[in-house]
């Protein structure tokens, strides 16, 4: 009698993130308007009172203590941010 081949099954958790490295586990990424190249250029050229919109989106990991961390794990504060 030949016994049938064992099949895996991968199992996902609903909203699980892969934390950046060095990063405390149980945050969330989210994407996050700031005030990077572009905005400037368009303040600078079209528009001085861009800060109060900016152009430029990042993703960032929060941590439960609501920190901002980068993907490679280091804590950042982009310029003018807006979530």
């Amino acid at each position: 009698m030949e016994k049938a081949p064992v099949q895996g099954v991968v199992v996902a958790q609903p909203n699980q993130v892969a934390n950046p490295p060095g990063t405390p586990p149980g945050g969330v990424m989210i994407e996050v308007a700031y005030c990077g190249l572009t905005t400037w250029i368009i303040g600078l050229l079209l528009c001085p009172c861009v800060c109060g919109c900016p152009c430029d989106k990042m993703t960032v990991y929060r941590a439960p203590d609501g920190t901002l961390y980068n993907m490679q794990g280091a804590a950042t504060n982009p310029a003018c941010m807006k979530m």
